[in-house]
């Protein structure tokens, strides 16, 4: 069997609470991620999520996990206006990205994450569900058509 990824997952939220890190603790989600570190911009927040889940080590900034942490991929669990910049501190970083919601607020950001991906060399992944929206769909077939 292949080693789990090492996963930090930065953004302790709601999104987080409530489907995240209880999936990320079910048996066969350790199989394949292993959560070592969690951030959080809220400190209480950042140290419960980790004595709730058993996370070995948490942080309120990207930066300092990326610093300390031995990781495989990095999640972004954040507010979407965060989601660039923290992407962008763990492409850096050389690690591999997984972006929650929307990838980022602008096509620019888009294409800036898209060009470090390339540059690193790793995978970057965005939410698929994002994808099976009816206004994604719809908003892919207007500028499909030009608009």
């Amino acid at each position: 069997m292949n080693q789990p990824l090492k996963a930090g997952l930065v953004g302790c939220g709601s999104l987080s609470q409530r489907g995240v890190l209880p999936h990320l603790s079910l048996p066969d989600a350790r199989e394949k991620v292993q959560l070592v570190a969690v951030v959080d911009a809220v400190p209480e927040r950042a140290q419960q999520s980790a004595e709730r889940y058993n996370v070995p080590a948490y942080f309120t900034a990207i930066d300092e996990m990326l610093a300390k942490v031995d990781l495989d991929i990095v999640l972004i669990i954040t507010p979407i206006p965060f989601h660039f910049p923290n992407a962008m501190a763990a492409i850096a970083a050389g690690k591999h990205v997984y972006v929650q919601k929307a990838m980022t607020t602008t096509l620019a950001e888009a294409d800036q994450l898209l060009a470090a991906r390339d540059k690193a060399g790793i995978k970057l992944a965005a939410a698929p569900g994002f994808e099976l929206f009816p206004t994604t769909s719809q908003m892919r077939q207007l500028i499909d058509a030009g608009a």
